[in-house]
């Protein structure tokens, strides 16, 4: 796959949860210096024109209800070029710093909580240390900032990446647990 069709990961906030399923929303301090928003009643139509229209998007919910914002980030996410052969594939992986510097940790499965992982080669714990992210799998991966699968999360479509969790979600040094899924 062209580093041109890499997609950009979407930051996804649980708002309240109920039998019927999940109501999400981006929190408000999610960059949005490179996004332009389009307006859409529901998170459903968000949603779905995000993904038809083939580019990164999140969905930020409007004040007061009013609605749903699609921000479609207009500068391209690449993954890291400089990993070499320990960026294998098949795995998403996470760096200690921005622009994938630092220690790194690789996961292949679900963990649902990073209090005793360690960064690769050392003795210090992955928790709440996270600041950028690639997902080098065929899988969804979703980055939640809380033990336990809950709590705001970013999704990471297959073979997408973020440089800077902090600058592009308000997220960074704050990962806690990965899931995967397969949409």
């Amino acid at each position: 796959m062209s580093l041109a069709k890499r997609f950009t990961p979407i930051l996804l906030m649980v708002a309240a949860v109920s039998s019927a399923g999940a109501l999400f929303a981006v929190p408000s301090n999610a960059s949005s210096s490179a996004q332009a928003a389009i307006g859409y009643p529901d998170y459903a139509g968000c949603v779905k024109a995000g993904k038809a229209s083939g580019r990164p998007f999140a969905c930020k919910a409007k004040e007061e209800n009013r609605g749903w914002d699609l921000l479609q980030s207009t500068s391209p996410v690449e993954p890291p070029g400089n990993m070499g052969s320990t960026a294998v594939s098949g795995r998403f992986w996470i760096y200690e710093h921005d622009s994938y510097r630092g220690h790194q940790k690789s996961y292949n499965a679900n963990d649902a909580n990073f209090k005793n992982d360690e960064w690769d080669g050392t003795n210090t714990s992955v928790n709440d240390k996270a600041s950028s992210a690639w997902n080098n799998t065929n899988r969804y991966g979703n980055l939640f900032v809380d033990t336990g699968y809950v709590g705001t999360y970013i999704w990471f479509p297959p073979n997408s990446a973020s440089l800077d969790l902090e600058k592009d979600f308000g997220l960074g040094d704050e990962a806690s647990s990965i899931k995967f899924t397969s949409s």
